[in-house]
């Protein structure tokens, strides 16, 4: 999992930025936002998990309890939405590989 999320943070850029490539000169249908919506939830499931790889062992702790506790639900949102921009994504990959063809 630790592998999946060090991939995960050095694509997720690229993947967004295909996105909005995307959503400004493709065509747009329901399946996209379908999609996106199921990979959302995958990837709020997966923020939640993943957050305890990605905090320090605790002889580094520079926050309170509570703080870190509000760090999980921000990495879920981050990674629902990095998750949520995967079907667009990947069309706005498509996309531009269809162009410079």
């Amino acid at each position: 999992m630790a592998y999946f999320l060090w991939f995960w943070r050095i694509i997720s850029p690229f993947i967004i930025i295909a996105a909005i490539i995307y959503f400004a000169f493709g065509e747009w249908g329901v399946g996209i936002f379908i999609a996106g919506g199921i990979t959302g939830i995958l990837g709020i499931i997966i923020g939640i998990v993943g957050w305890g790889y990605n905090v320090p062992p605790r002889w580094f702790w520079i926050k309170s309890l509570s703080e870190l506790a509000g760090s999980r639900v921000l990495s879920a949102i981050a990674y629902g939405i990095q998750f949520a921009c995967l079907p667009a994504g990947i069309m706005g990959i498509v996309l531009i590989i269809k162009e410079l063809i």
